[in-house]
């Protein structure tokens, strides 16, 4: 072969080979698609759930039958476990019963015209509550019977211990904390109604207990 043969073989390769090349620098792959965007979770607020709460209570213990013992104002500290299960009856209505039991500490005394004192030990309730789903808020409103059992010391001195049973009312709001977790702050007032007590030499008397408390909740939901 000739050697001007051999330079155009030669030269037809090297501009075969450039041209590939170029055409590979020239290459951009496809850009990989971005991963679907996800909303954050939602919570639910349907379900069973359990908690501790913390209180503060003021209130009367008021002798009805009595004109010489009048009312007496007990404050103090309360300190409890509550419960419930919550349910959706429409998109954001939600419905729901809850129990809760107490360790009260509220307490008050008189010493005119004679030393009478009074020391609530526990409380309880069973109430109803409705609320308004705000996606991670929930206002509502909550009734429903309650429970306390109180003792009253007198001057001989005798003490007396009786359960009373009345009504609770009240509103709070709960807070999603994380996926299962929340906190709730609610106002209640709370009549527990009238109850005898027997006195071995004072008599009987009927005393009415009353309380208005603040409440604040953490809860565990099991959802």
């Amino acid at each position: 072969m000739h050697t001007t043969g051999k330079l155009l073989i030669a030269a037809a390769a090297f501009a075969a080979f450039t041209g590939a090349a170029s055409a590979a620098d020239l290459y951009v792959p496809p850009a990989s698609s971005p991963a679907p965007f996800s909303a954050p979770a939602v919570s639910s607020w349907d379900g069973l759930y359990i908690g501790a709460l913390i209180g503060y209570s003021q209130g009367t213990a008021n002798n009805v039958d009595s004109s010489t013992v009048g009312q007496i104002d007990t404050t103090g500290w309360q300190l409890g476990v509550q419960g419930g299960y919550n349910f959706h009856i429409s998109d954001n209505i939600v419905a729901g019963v809850s129990a809760d039991l107490v360790w009260d500490n509220a307490s008050g005394s008189t010493s005119t015209p004679i030393s009478i004192s009074e020391q609530r030990n526990w409380d309880g309730s069973i109430t109803g509550r409705l609320g308004v789903d705000l996606n991670g808020i929930v206002p509502y409103v909550l009734g429903g019977v309650a429970f306390a059992n109180d003792t009253r010391t007198n001057f001989v001195p005798e003490s007396v211990s009786t359960t009373h049973t009345g009504y609770t009312l009240g509103a709070g709001v709960e807070f999603a904390l994380a996926q299962n977790l929340s906190a709730n702050v609610e106002y209640r007032y709370t009549n527990y109604g009238n109850q005898d007590y027997a006195f071995p030499t004072a008599g009987t008397h009927t005393i009415n207990l009353t309380d208005n408390s603040i409440r604040v909740g953490l809860n565990y939901h099991f959802n």
